[in-house]
């Protein structure tokens, strides 16, 4: 499953995010973003940065983070979308966009965002949450779990998907504060 960090959209799908959609269904958005974190020792990224596996559908999207906690074994951030395509809408990339929470370790990553508005008179809350396996750097199979409420009236999906090849992107996420 695909879905950037926010929403910008009205409706279930484009609020959470543009594009939100398991990849194996068939739909295809072109490209878009969403995250994973794990370091990388080699020297190649830019100061102050972290390469890490995004589940996205661009490549070409950027990010940034703040360092919550760094445990044993794990990395708790805040990301956000700094820059994407346009139709991701200022709530999903940009100074005004939703911030997530991502947990990484070696071997996993934890996903985590919530969005409240009011659209057409209707309170409208999404929450997102993905667990993945990472296997190297090279793939991931990842757990996704979304949720909406509108009105009192919510509904819940989920499903599992496997971002490899062509479908698994890692970004240089610019690490601006934390701990």
């Amino acid at each position: 499953m695909s879905f950037a960090i926010g929403g910008a959209g009205v409706g279930f799908n484009d609020f959470v995010s543009p594009g939100v959609s398991a990849r194996g269904v068939g739909v295809e958005y072109g490209s878009s973003s969403y995250p994973v974190l794990h370091p990388r020792q080699n020297g190649t990224a830019p100061a102050n940065t972290v390469n890490m596996f995004i589940d996205s559908l661009d490549q070409d999207w950027e990010y940034a983070a703040s360092i919550i906690e760094a445990c044993n074994g794990q990395t708790v951030m805040a990301l956000q979308c700094t820059s994407g395509d346009s139709f991701a809408g200022s709530q999903t990339c940009g100074p005004n966009a939703v911030t997530a929470t991502v947990t990484v370790a070696s071997t996993t990553y934890h996903f985590s965002s919530a969005v409240t508005t009011s659209t057409l008179g209707k309170k409208v809350s999404a929450t997102a949450i993905e667990a993945c396996s990472l296997d190297g750097t090279t793939a991931a199979v990842c757990s996704v779990t979304l949720g909406g409420e509108v009105d009192g009236t919510k509904t819940t999906t989920s499903t599992v998907t496997t971002a490899a090849g062509s479908s698994y992107y890692r970004f240089d996420v610019a690490i601006t504060g934390g701990c």
